[in-house]
């Protein structure tokens, strides 16, 4: 198997036997523990005797790459929507191989926009080879952003009859990912509002008071019911 992109280290010890002089002596064309390129070589082996004769046999070395790269990924991630399309994510991945790496790929694109929800995420490596390896990751978007509400201005009313006063407003929202959004109010514009605001009063204020408007309201020791906001002596 390769160890690198040069391919692997082999190591052999051919032996030759002669009738007349016994074990002799071989070589190599090339040497034992040298790093053989990926795929099949042939090494020569020639051993001979005293007299100098000579005999020379082949043997290939096979050097393979079959390991598919190691994938480093990035950690899932949880997004806030910026928008009604959901967020952008970045993110990157690594891989290693022995030989090299010739491709990193992604099913979706580091700084693309996400959609709401969970999105998988598909990492793929290549080596030159053809060996593979897929992991993949998520990215999730999600809405957690309450909408922006914008309130009318506090009103001052005159009592139009024992029962108040009729109040209309609008109030108005938008959501970063919905944009505007319906308001509801409660009690709803248009309601009759009931007479009076409690004012606070000091304790123990001895005597009621006379109210514009003609309209008297008992004061208690803690506060006064008015028909309206402001309170005069």
């Amino acid at each position: 198997e390769a160890t690198s992109a040069a391919g692997a280290a082999a190591t052999f010890a051919p032996t030759a036997e002669d009738d007349v002089d016994g074990p002799v002596p071989v070589t190599t064309d090339l040497a034992s523990g040298s790093v053989f390129p990926i795929g099949a070589t042939t090494v020569t082996a020639t051993a001979t005797d005293n007299s100098g004769n000579e005999a020379s046999h082949t043997f290939t070395v096979t050097v393979r790459d079959t390991t598919a790269p190691a994938l480093l990924l990035p950690d899932d991630q949880a997004l806030e929507a910026t928008g009604a399309s959901g967020a952008v994510a970045t993110f990157l991945a690594d891989a290693t191989d022995a030989v090299g790496v010739t491709a990193l790929t992604y099913s979706d694109a580091s700084g693309s926009t996400f959609p709401l929800g969970v999105t998988t995420v598909t990492v793929t490596a290549s080596d030159a080879a053809g060996n593979s390896n897929s992991m993949t990751f998520t990215i999730t978007v999600q809405d957690t952003t309450p909408p922006a509400l914008t309130m009318p201005a506090n009103q001052t009313l005159e009592a139009a009859g024992p029962a108040g006063a009729v109040a209309t407003f609008v109030a108005t929202a938008t959501d970063v990912v919905d944009g505007a959004v319906v308001v509801t109010c409660a009690p709803a514009s248009g309601s009759v509002f009931a007479l009076g605001v409690m004012a606070w009063w000091p304790l123990m204020r001895p005597q009621p008071r006379q109210l514009r408007g003609g309209r008297r309201r008992q004061l208690s020791r803690l506060g006064l019911a008015v028909d309206r906001l402001r309170v005069h002596p």
